[in-house]
């Protein structure tokens, strides 16, 4: 099957020939070595990722990138997805997209199309929350968020671990974008301009707030710069709301940084929202307030959730 970059819009000069190879047993490696032929670099039996082979093509100096896997595990991959609705930290979607924007170049028995045809689905609004409510609060809520670890390893002067950790925060930060507006993606280089391009509700000036935290790399203020990306944006919601209806046209208006402030869906079929994000506390040891009075800047996260007291001090 042929897929990735080459079989959507956003192909370049740069992009590779990705090949997938679905079979219900093992390719010999000897039979796998004769494929690439006069190529002026091969390399066969690749397991870093997917079992695959690489080579560039002799007379074109194409780039070829074959990957194999069982049907099986394609088949639970989907299932995943779109019965489950098991949503993974990044990336949740990417198997999905793949069988979805493939093109089969042999397929004898069938099978490729009947899978494809089980792909071509809408999204389910199940995996939609899942995906959610497994990648938002790692953003910068959570004692262990990508954003408190950044700050750790900037503090440390840890370049190498700022720019693991905001690698990782993106690919969530996207995962949702993609969720959101019901997009199967395939996490990749370029997620920015694809979600410019395909998803119609996104984060306010979120190509501009990303390539300002990534300006700021590797020892920035990425902290600030990130938080920029999560600004809050109040609704004003604070009702459940059940139907589908309702669902949608609040799904119409809603963008990253209002789901990352807010309460996630807390049943199988509603959401909650409420405008009572945690703050920082002012305090000398930047500890995190579970405070909803508390107005201090949310600029830095620590690992401890206690109370400022500004309950006991204002009177309520």
């Amino acid at each position: 099957m042929l897929a990735g970059s080459q079989m959507s819009r956003f192909a370049d000069e740069q992009s590779d020939v990705d090949l997938y190879v679905y079979t219900r047993g093992t390719v010999p490696l000897s039979m796998r070595a004769e494929v690439p032929g006069d190529a002026r670099r091969a390399e066969i039996g690749n397991s870093f990722w997917e079992p695959g082979d690489e080579w560039i093509d002799g007379e074109t100096g194409i780039s070829v990138d074959v990957m194999f896997r069982t049907t099986p595990w394609i088949d639970d991959q989907l299932v995943r997805v779109l019965q489950r609705h098991e949503a993974s930290v990044g990336y949740s979607t990417c198997f999905w997209y793949n069988v979805r924007n493939s093109w089969p170049l042999f397929d004898r028995s069938g099978w490729f199309k009947t899978t494809q045809e089980r792909a071509d689905q809408p999204y389910p609004d199940e995996l939609k929350r899942a995906i959610v409510a497994k990648n938002q609060p790692i953003l910068r809520r959570n004692m262990s968020s990508y954003l408190h670890q950044i700050e750790l390893s900037l503090q440390r002067h840890d370049a190498v671990g700022v720019n693991h950790r905001v690698t990782a925060m993106l690919a969530s930060y996207f995962d949702i974008v993609f969720a959101v507006n019901e997009q199967p993606h395939l996490w990749r280089e370029a997620s920015g301009a694809i979600a410019q391009a395909l998803c119609p509700k996104l984060p306010t000036g979120m190509a501009e707030r990303v390539e300002a935290m990534l300006s700021e790399l590797p020892d920035g203020d990425v902290c600030r710069r990130a938080n920029a990306m999560f600004r809050p944006v109040s609704l004003g919601v604070t009702r459940p709301i059940h139907s589908s209806a309702q669902r949608k046209a609040m799904m119409s208006v809603i963008d990253l940084s209002s789901i990352e402030t807010n309460r996630l869906p807390v049943g199988a079929s509603d959401f909650l929202f409420a405008d009572d994000a945690l703050k920082m506390c002012p305090a000398s040891s930047h500890q995190f307030c579970a405070s909803s009075r508390c107005t201090a800047p949310r600029s830095t996260f620590a690992p401890l959730t206690i109370s400022c007291g500004r309950e006991n001090s204002s009177g309520a």
